[in-house]
């Protein structure tokens, strides 16, 4: 099995070999059924709706998209976030190829997914549901009238205990400041 296939449009042969030949430069064996699938889009791809669709059928979780020419991607391979290789050439070196690479490499040498069947854990019996609450007797007091209320009984005890402490504080605070007063003028 290779590592990456390159998806490029009829037109775009020359270029996709080369890009296979720097991919093999670096390591990656390009061939049918790879692991990795790498969408060369110039504007001959772009236009060419058929060539959308072949390119839709990688997988996406395995598929990386790389921009070789100035040309609009179709609405669902925009938001991949292509590479951008606008003027690579084979012989030199292109700012963006690194993270080419990365992108390959992750899906390349990505882990194998796991059978959803094979992830999940043997079942297990639930636990048994809760006992009931103890059944509960509620007692029902007679309604009785509640005293009458008189505010100003509530009143005296609120000022009663209020005031005094509010009067401490405003005569500690004129004593203070006659000290001070006194203080500054000797």
């Amino acid at each position: 099995m290779s590592d990456v296939t390159l998806i490029h449009h009829p037109d775009d042969t020359a270029l996709a070999g080369d890009v296979a030949a720097a991919l093999q430069t670096w390591g990656f064996a390009v061939g049918n059924g790879g692991r990795a699938s790498l969408i060369v889009w110039t504007i001959a791809a772009a236009s060419d709706p058929g060539f959308a669709e072949r390119a839709e059928r990688a997988p996406l979780t395995a598929r990386v998209s790389a921009r070789f020419t100035p040309s609009r991607l179709p609405a669902p391979f925009v938001d991949e976030h292509p590479v951008n290789l606008l003027g690579w050439s084979r012989e030199a070196e292109h700012a963006q190829w690194p993270v080419l690479l990365e992108r390959l490499n992750a899906c390349a040498f990505a882990p194998a997914a796991v059978p959803a069947a094979a992830s999940r854990p043997d079942p297990v019996a639930p636990p048994p549901p809760p006992p009931p609450p103890p059944a509960a007797t509620i007692a029902v007091a007679e309604k009785t009238e509640a005293p009458p209320r008189d505010d100003g009984v509530l009143l005296d005890r609120v000022f009663s205990r209020t005031i005094p402490r509010v009067l401490t504080g405003i005569t500690s605070a004129a004593f203070v400041a006659l000290v001070a007063i006194a203080l500054m003028t000797t």
